[in-house]
């Protein structure tokens, strides 16, 4: 059980911030005291309307990602666990209960709107789980005690400098951007993009750790996501063979993950023709030379992040291991062609120098739509690659409006939490993915107002 008291708790410590409305004022573009305050009192009561709705959501995705997060925990200390006594294991998770476990880091921001002149923004900075297996059965408490143990740390600190004055101002004007988009709400208030910087990197690495492969999944008729919880790689079935987005780490991945997650879904890997590296980060590119080298499979990326890559020091271990060799550079504004998919190329750099992201038509029950597989996640650690980033965000949204892409890909899932929200619906309601173009719209909408906000963190922290 989640104790959403604690977090909001020691989160309130952590930002200490009140929405004042001239700060709103400022960030609305010099609107009066008057109307700020107006406009908070309205935003309070479509926060009130939407509140419920939201907390109902979030309740599946957290209740999925501790499952995630135990389910490695569980792998890890069943071994250990099964070969002690059932007396030391009560022990054990007797005290991991007294200092409560944390189940996940820093992952989800809620904001409060509470009625008055003051209206405060409380920050979730950690979860509790106050029990643990309450069963009869020994190894259970062994193996809760043992996931105790390793995670039994308290809420991660917040090392992050006062919040900037314009701070609430920002989340503010990110409400006012989702307006009554669900997913955009969504992201606005709840969602890792608005954090400080601290809760942010914690929430976008949150499961880096978790090394193993996850089922292969078919998210819609065409399209299919192998990989690890923290990232994966997409492949799209076109009628002349198929299109594969990132590679996982290394080889090792390559050949035990991915091609196997591909024979268990019914894919040759033979039939790749074209591999799309949305960036040439290791943990993207890393088994495209595999790939290469195995199946010919020619591998395409921006010409700069070729430069990025080939700058890699690698020692083809599975933490450096070697890039794919050239053979396709990717041209922003590029259609690529393969059998009946045209996918339309947009370059935005900033997570990385070249980023790729792409505008894909998959098929959901036979019709074809657009989705946006945004190619980057984390903000980048200087100002000016983030000025870049937000100007990728603004192209990025005008090529959503073009080709009224109604839903987003990332290879990083939980940036969106695609897997979550997969996971939680009704298998015979609509894709859950799909949230149509003015909530794509105004959810990279409320993506760009976060990075400015991340901006002004990044002006009080001293970054260049």
């Amino acid at each position: 059980m989640v104790d959403e008291a604690d977090g909001q708790d020691a989160g309130s410590e952590a930002s200490g911030a009140c929405v004042d409305p001239a700060a709103v004022a400022l960030a609305l573009g010099g609107a009066s005291r008057t109307e700020a305050d107006g406009f908070l009192k309205k935003q309070a009561a479509l926060i009130d309307d939407q509140r419920h709705h939201l907390r109902e959501q979030f309740k599946q995705l957290r209740l999925n990602i501790w499952q995630q997060r135990m389910g490695v925990l569980l792998r890890a200390a069943t071994a250990v666990g099964l070969g002690i006594s059932g007396a030391l294991g009560v022990m054990v998770w007797g005290a991991a209960h007294a200092q409560g476990l944390v189940i996940e880091r820093p992952v989800i921001a809620i904001l409060q709107f509470k009625p008055g002149n003051a209206r405060s923004i409380r920050r979730n900075s950690g979860m509790k789980l106050k029990s643990c297996f309450k069963g009869g059965v020994a190894a259970a408490f062994i193996v809760c005690g043992a996931a105790g143990a390793a995670l039994a740390q308290g809420p991660i600190p917040i090392n992050d400098p006062p919040a900037p004055a314009s701070v609430p101002g920002h989340l503010a004007k990110a409400a006012q951007i989702a307006g009554k988009n669900s997913f955009a709400s969504l992201l606005a208030y709840e969602g890792l993009w608005c954090m400080g910087p601290t809760e942010n990197r914690e929430a976008v690495f949150a499961l880096a750790d978790a090394n193993y492969a996850m089922p292969p999944e078919k998210w819609f008729d065409n399209l299919y996501f192998i990989g690890k919880p923290f990232v994966g790689a997409y492949i799209l079935k076109t009628s002349a063979g198929l299109v594969m987005w990132d590679t996982l780490d290394n080889p090792r991945e390559a050949e035990t993950m991915l091609v196997p997650g591909m024979k268990q879904l019914g894919l040759d890997p033979k039939d790749i023709k074209l591999i799309i590296l949305t960036h040439g980060h290791f943990d993207h590119f890393g088994g495209a030379k595999y790939m290469q080298d195995t199946y010919h499979t020619p591998v395409a990326e921006s010409q700069v992040d070729w430069d990025l890559m080939a700058a890699y020091k690698a020692d083809g271990s599975d933490a450096h291991p070697y890039p794919p060799t050239k053979d396709r550079v990717l041209a922003d504004g590029e259609d690529v062609k393969v059998g009946d998919a045209t996918i339309h190329i947009v370059l935005t750099p900033g997570h990385s120098p070249g980023t790729v992201s792409s505008i894909v038509p998959v098929k959901d029950n036979g019709k074809t739509i657009m989705m946006a597989m945004w190619g980057g996640t984390a903000y980048p650690g200087t100002k000016a690659a983030l000025d870049q980033m937000g100007d990728s965000m603004d192209k990025f949204k005008a090529a959503v409006a073009k080709y009224n892409a109604v839903g987003f890909l990332n290879t990083h899932p939980r940036a969106f939490y695609l897997r979550e929200r997969l996971a939680a619906h009704d298998p015979k309601a609509p894709n859950p993915l799909v949230i149509g173009n003015a909530d794509m719209q105004a959810s990279v909408g409320v993506m760009r107002e976060c990075l400015d906000n991340m901006k002004d963190w990044y002006g009080a922290m001293g970054k260049n």
